[in-house]
């Protein structure tokens, strides 16, 4: 079991609509995507499940994580109050590259070691961050990146839907 796992939150857990600053504009439309509200003009979506697995893993004693280029505030509105509460550790309002420098700072805030720690996303440039800084790393395949171009990457775990990840990682 993971002590800490940190999302890649655009794309992973909550997406854009097209053109939107964050979103991937999710290729995958076997989920039906909840709107919570708008920003700069765009709607921004939760990804169904998130929540639910949020909980979960935060139930078990997981502590979490969100790296987004979104603003922190907007990140946690499209949360909501419960699951923002769940995240103990956000770095937001950042460029999308350099993230392996992003996910090493929660490492070492949470205080845990890197083998203790799982990075998801559904980008290829969030599994190699990952692996770049030395942590497990867990592929979205409902992201927009196809899963056989995540699956090249070598991710340590594949994840078909949020509900997968909280059902192998917390068994």
């Amino acid at each position: 079991m993971y002590k800490l796992v940190i999302f890649d939150f655009d794309g992973t857990l909550a997406d854009g609509a097209p053109g939107a600053a964050g979103g991937s504009s999710l290729r995958n439309d076997r989920f039906r995507l909840l709107r919570p509200g708008k920003a700069g003009g765009a709607d921004l979506q939760l990804i169904p499940g998130a929540k639910a697995l949020l909980r979960r893993l935060a139930g078990q004693g997981v502590m979490l994580g969100v790296v987004s280029a979104m603003s922190g505030a907007e990140v946690r509105r499209i949360l909501g109050p419960e699951a923002a509460a769940l995240v103990e550790h956000y770095e937001c309002g950042v460029p999308l590259l350099g993230k392996k420098w992003l996910f090493r700072k929660i490492v070492k805030r949470a205080r845990v070691k890197t083998g203790e720690t799982l990075c998801i996303g559904h980008a290829c440039s969030a599994i190699e961050a990952a692996k770049a800084a030395g942590l497990a790393c867990g592929g979205a395949a409902w992201g927009a990146a196809a899963r056989d171009i995540l699956a090249a990457r070598a991710p340590t775990w594949m994840f078909e839907t949020p509900d997968e990840v909280a059902d192998r990682l917390v068994a």
